[in-house]
């Protein structure tokens, strides 16, 4: 994750380490500390905070820092109910914070970046665990798409999340 300072966020098992994106010098090795599986971030410039997807101790959800200082804002800014895993963050341009579930058919989740406020629990479900396992979720430059990245018999597939069409098509789908 790259922030506008040029500075590379990295999960690192409990941690988010802190980088120079020129170098490669370390920043800070625990800028953000404390976690169990860090597993997917995601940055709102704007706002300035920095969302980590965590799973410690069997209780999943996201966490919100602040992208400066790695001060914690909200330990549990989002709590996932039942078996959910963290695993991909994103937000697009309309403030929506976007979360993939790596239980199996666990869905892509959308919540309100502000409050952590459920949108829609299902965004896009049935996607995750064997044969399809979500390993990224990420937004394109393309306004206010979704790039969801599987493993498996699974491929890619797009959704764009402006239109709120239930639109999921599959643009390469490996063997």
């Amino acid at each position: 994750m790259l922030d506008q300072k040029n500075h590379i966020f990295v999960s690192s098992g409990g941690f988010v380490d802190e980088y120079d994106a020129t170098t490669g010098a370390t920043i800070n090795a625990h800028f953000v500390s404390g976690l169990g599986t860090a597993q997917g971030m995601a940055l709102d410039a704007a706002l300035n905070h920095l969302f980590v997807g965590n799973n410690f101790n069997g209780v999943a959800g996201v966490s919100e820092y602040d992208a400066t200082t790695g001060a914690l804002l909200n330990a549990a800014f989002i709590n996932f109910p039942g078996p959910f895993i963290p695993y991909g963050l994103t937000l697009d341009n309309h403030g929506h914070l976007f979360v993939g579930n790596a239980t199996p058919g666990g869905p892509v989740a959308e919540y309100d970046a502000t409050t952590g406020a459920t949108i829609n629990s299902a965004f896009i479900s049935g996607f995750a665990g064997s044969p399809l396992d979500v390993l990224f979720v990420a937004s394109l430059p393309e306004p206010s798409s979704l790039l969801l990245l599987a493993a498996g018999v699974g491929g890619i597939i797009r959704r764009k999340s402006a239109s709120r069409l239930a639109r999921k098509q599959p643009f390469i789908n490996p063997r």
